[in-house]
């Protein structure tokens, strides 16, 4: 059905990008990509969006895309988001699980928590302790979501879903990982300034790290040193590492940078990653608005076991 089209849309400092699909069972097809440069205004220094701006460029957004695909997926810097795990009792319901949190991040945080967001998911057990279970929690300031909510409404957009930048590298990682039917790969991406890294295993779960580093190619290597440091003092030994993200980030430059790495660094094509039609393509540079389109999909439910 057309109404399934999802929209990832990805705002920085200097663009707007949009990835369109089409989700199916397991698969999704693309079908728009679309970017849109930005003056230097949109966001603040500490990345927080000008919204009163931003909503004429998501205007101009909405005209440029397909009909029905209104429902957008966006995301906020992982350094807007507050985590914490705690251990509660398995007997709890989920109302009641929501109070002990509610009450347990009340005293934990300086931000008064009526003025905060939260959501939570169940970790998997680490003992064999049935009475206990792990919840990694999840808050944001209420002023940063809603006036992205609203500046989506306001050009005619629908939210469908709002989350950490985090969260979509490692749901672009595990699609790759199913479309591949590989696993132990590590994913680097460039985006604007933030160098990040994300990879799973058994032992370690979900890892992401990242680096802020400048445009120089000197600065990207000091990022991708310290990158590499962190997978070392993990003891990670990935099958080969993707990249994506900005060109400025490149095999060649990686494996220099890297010269201890004894796995193979290869680019990650995204649009082999879609079933593309009428010879579309999807730049590398839009890897996060395309793994953003991805969770949405995923937390409707079209991807089983991704």
């Amino acid at each position: 059905m057309i109404q399934s089209f999802i929209t990832g849309i990805d705002i920085s400092h200097q663009h707007i990008r949009a990835v369109v699909i089409k989700p199916i069972k397991n698969t999704c097809k693309l079908v728009r990509c679309y970017q849109m440069p930005l003056d230097n205004h949109i966001l603040t220094d500490n990345d927080r969006l000008n919204y009163q701006k931003i909503v004429k460029k998501l205007e101009e957004l909405r005209k440029a895309l397909p009909l029905f695909s209104r429902k957008v997926c966006l995301s906020i810097p992982d350094n807007m988001l507050i985590t914490k795990q705690l251990q509660l009792d398995s007997d709890l319901n989920q109302e009641e699980c929501q109070f002990v949190i509610k009450q347990t991040l009340s005293k934990h945080s300086v931000i008064e928590i009526d003025e905060l967001y939260f959501d939570f998911e169940v970790l998997p057990s680490e003992s064999q302790n049935h009475t206990a279970s792990r919840y990694q929690v999840y808050a944001a300031r209420k002023h940063d979501i809603d006036g992205l909510m609203s500046a989506c409404s306001r050009a005619g957009l629908t939210s469908l879903l709002i989350n950490p930048y985090s969260s979509n590298l490692i749901q672009l990682l595990r699609y790759a990982l199913h479309h591949y039917r590989d696993k132990n790969w590590l994913l680097i991406g460039l985006n604007g300034s933030c160098l990040a890294m994300c990879f799973e295993s058994k032992q370690h779960g979900s890892v992401y790290h990242q680096v802020e580093v400048g445009k120089e190619i000197s600065a990207i290597s000091d990022g991708l040193r310290s990158l590499f440091l962190h997978i070392q003092l993990l003891k990670i030994t990935p099958k080969g590492i993707w990249l994506t993200g900005e060109a400025s980030l490149d095999s060649v430059q990686v494996m220099k940078s890297l010269s201890e790495a004894t796995f193979p660094c290869i680019d990650l094509p995204l649009v082999k990653l879609a079933k593309c039609q009428n010879q579309l393509s999807l730049p590398r540079e839009c890897f996060h608005a395309f793994g953003l389109a991805l969770s949405g999909a995923n937390w409707l439910g079209y991807f089983d076991g991704i």
